[in-house]
């Protein structure tokens, strides 16, 4: 015979199961490239895994010249003004939905070697560290590697000191995934009835 105890744990998870299924937590690869926005778009909150902004005055833009530059085609972003004339030095900030690893992306549409700008790495308390742009001033993109931190929820891109500006493509990224609501109140509504359950065993045993 199957003892009390027993059939309310069995109760308790095949309501849970059947009625709302959990969603297990795991590493989602996130690849934001730009290239199915048109030339010359504004960028900002197309993708829901990342927003990207630029100083006050000024805003994100797509770039269709990356078969030049090296990254993949067809566009890379750069800031602008509200004039619209590209203004490349601006600093870029990407806020991410949830927090990331495994992050990296390319630098391109530089002239200059050496050390042209810097990315501020941010975590729910605050900056974390600063690392230094390294570019080649060749028509390819340079890696920059930020994959040895974990749960970062922005970063700024800055200084640049690149005589023409900088531009950007390809950033790749892990982000986990959240268990939606659902789960949530499946968890709950599955405690209630397995309470009044055990409630009316209780009430059986003392009959």
């Amino acid at each position: 015979m199957i003892s009390s105890k027993v059939k309310f744990i069995l109760v308790l998870l095949g309501i849970s199961a059947i009625l709302f299924p959990k969603k297990a937590s795991y590493a989602l690869p996130v690849t934001i490239n730009f290239d199915e926005l048109s030339n010359n778009t504004t960028v900002n909150n197309q993708f829901s895994e990342a927003t990207f902004s630029s100083n006050t005055g000024f805003e994100i833009r797509t770039i269709g010249e990356a078969w030049y530059w090296g990254t993949s085609q067809n566009n890379f972003i750069c800031p602008y003004n509200l004039s619209g004339f590209r203004s490349c030095n601006q600093d870029v900030f990407v806020n991410f939905t949830n927090p990331v690893y495994d992050l990296k992306f390319f630098v391109t549409g530089d002239h200059a070697v050496g050390k042209t700008g810097l990315v501020n790495v941010f975590d729910m308390n605050g900056l974390i560290d600063t690392i230094p742009i390294m570019t080649d001033g060749q028509r390819t993109g340079d890696l920059v590697d930020l994959t040895k931190y974990t749960n970062i929820e922005r970063i700024q891109i800055t200084s640049i000191t690149d005589p023409g500006g900088l531009a950007y493509d390809d950033f790749t990224f892990k982000t986990t995934a959240v268990p939606e609501p659902l789960t949530i109140l499946g968890a709950a509504t599955a405690i209630v009835f397995g309470t009044a359950f055990k409630g009316r065993l209780s009430q059986t045993k003392k009959k």
